[in-house]
């Protein structure tokens, strides 16, 4: 049985970790009729070296999957339709989808599709038997982070989205908060939400090294992204470092970690107050590309900060779980279930406020203490139910 899994047109390096996890979880299960399951991960096309290096960090982590390039078409529904005259797909009220190519197969020689779910790409039809995986449905707390207005075509695009997820298979969910969004505000049927086990980073290979006395280090882990609100993250940083009577030492890590330079010039940034623009070029950036960048980050690092306003499976909280470090975060649910199922020493602050976060990362700073780092998370079994809907529907 072989299985593709669809990373969107925005993918980053925290959708691509994820898509690892499930591949090895995946590569452990059988289908009903005892076939193993084969892996295929869609990798949306980049420029040549970035794609082959992301590809190689795929490799790493799942050694026995195939990768393949990946665009994603806009095309009519009407011409959809006539391409795939057997498909049963209620296209009502949605004129445009997206469709996966990998400009061979189109991955249409795969029995399922686990597509990752972005209701900003908008409609994507089942074209095979379908799973969709969603992390969260932050828009419906946040809505100013994702669209300038009601007339934004964000909304369209999300209930597009939204309409071809109603169709799927399944609706895949780590939390119960986030099953309750799927079936209240997206409209998924019960029998169709199904939770499956969080996805976590890999484990470090390198060896521990002794920890050397030094000022404290904090890692920020914030994306140049709607689901930020990083005018207030860097006034509540600014805030917290003002109140401190010893240095401290911020590294903004991730894929994108250089737009948050000023000197890099990134748009998002010039809007910001001088006040803050000077914080900022004071900060170190660790732009990583993999997780053996990140790893090297978190070995020197006391607690892991995340800005994010809404984020269903906090990537900083999950990077936090399997370093055994402290985490800062805004308290929502589901950061407050993660934090408890995963065993992370957590603070959280109350709404994005920069005074809330300067506080929360005070009460940090004074009480960083290392936990065991978590080795739960990527349960193969809990994925069976879904390996058998897909295999199910492809053979009927």
């Amino acid at each position: 049985m072989k299985i593709a899994l669809l990373l969107p047109q925005g993918e980053n390096f925290d959708h691509r970790w994820r898509a690892a996890s499930l591949a090895r979880s995946l590569e452990t299960l059988t289908a009903p009729d005892g076939s193993k399951v084969e892996v295929v991960i869609g990798l949306p096309v980049a420029s040549g070296e970035v794609w082959r290096n992301q590809e190689a960090a795929l490799l790493r982590q799942a050694p026995f999957v195939t990768v393949r390039h990946l665009t994603w078409e806009r095309v009519q529904t009407a011409v959809i339709e006539r391409m795939y005259p057997d498909r049963q797909i209620d296209f009502t009220g949605v004129e445009e989808a997206v469709i996966p190519r990998d400009w061979g197969w189109n991955f249409m020689d795969c029995d399922g599709w686990i597509i990752f779910g972005d209701c900003g790409q908008g409609a994507t039809p089942p074209l095979r038997p379908t799973a969709v995986l969603v992390r969260d449905l932050a828009a419906r707390y946040v809505p100013q982070a994702f669209a300038q207005n009601i007339h934004d075509v964000f909304w369209a695009r999300q209930l597009e989205a939204l309409r071809m997820w109603r169709q799927a298979l399944a609706v895949c969910v780590s939390d119960d908060a986030t099953r309750s969004d799927a079936a209240g505000y997206g409209g998924i049927r019960a029998d169709r939400l199904v939770k499956t086990p969080r996805l976590l980073p890999p484990e470090n290979s390198a060896p521990e090294t002794p920890r050397k006395p030094r000022e404290f280090t904090l890692v920020w882990m914030p994306r140049m992204n709607p689901g930020h609100n990083i005018e207030a993250a860097l006034e509540g940083l600014r805030k917290f470092l003002a109140g401190r009577a010893s240095p401290a030492r911020i590294i903004i890590a991730g894929d994108d970690a250089r737009r948050f330079d000023p000197e890099e010039g990134d748009p998002a940034m010039a809007p910001l107050p001088a006040q803050l623009k000077r914080l900022a070029a004071t900060l170190e950036y660790e732009a990583c590309l993999s997780e053996d960048d990140l790893w090297d980050v978190l070995a020197n690092a006391d607690a892991i900060w995340s800005s994010a306003l809404a984020d269903g499976e906090n990537e900083g909280l999950a990077w936090a779980a399997r370093a055994g470090l402290p985490f800062v975060g805004m308290r929502y649910p589901q950061n407050e279930t993660m934090a408890i199922e995963l065993g992370v020493n957590a603070i959280f602050h109350d709404g994005p406020g920069s005074s809330a976060i300067a506080h929360a990362l005070t009460a940090q700073s004074l009480s960083a203490t290392r936990s065991k780092p978590s080795r739960c998370g990527d349960e193969a079994g809990g994925w069976s139910e879904v390996v058998e809907r897909l295999w199910g529907a492809s053979n009927a």
